[in-house]
């Protein structure tokens, strides 16, 4: 299986959840067979420390989260990595982020916590809440919206 690579921060004002649970999306993707590495333009040593402990990988990112030069940095690893899926989890990873990315030839899975409607280019939309409805999301044909408690990423622990 290959590399999935995960695109998420960390900090004091936006805490750690976004990093935490695409930590539990990569605990399953290793369960799986395959290998994680997340990139991260804002995190702190204790985040870094634990992504490193479940053995996945941690690449800083120099660029502004969510900019272009985001985007491309994160292409860059995703071939590098063989990686076909990028999982994006972050209030800055937007329309024109995502269509980079998907420009770019990667598969793009969005996670999301939003109630608002959210225009996407995700090939999958995870919203794990329990509100979560189709009608939030303007997706292009052929997204595949997994809404819902059913869907909620829980860590091994």
């Amino acid at each position: 299986m290959p590399t999935l690579v995960v695109r998420a921060d960390a900090s004091v004002a936006m805490g750690t959840g976004h990093i935490m649970r695409c930590m539990s999306l990569g605990q399953a993707w290793q369960d799986a067979g395959g290998e994680v590495v997340f990139l991260t333009a804002q995190s702190g040593a204790a985040v870094e420390a634990r992504l490193r402990s479940e053995n996945m990988g941690v690449i800083p990112l120099a660029a502004e989260a969510g900019s272009g030069d985001d985007a491309a940095a994160t292409l860059e690893v995703a071939r590098s990595k063989g990686a076909d899926w990028v999982a994006v989890d972050g209030y800055q990873f937007d329309l024109d982020f995502q269509q980079r990315l998907k420009n770019g030839g990667s598969k793009v899975l969005l996670v999301d916590d939003s109630a608002g409607a959210t225009a996407c280019e995700a090939d999958i939309v995870l919203n794990q809440n329990a509100f979560a409805r189709p009608e939030f999301y303007r997706s292009k044909p052929g997204t595949r919206l997994l809404l819902g408690a059913r869907y909620t990423l829980l860590r091994r622990e």
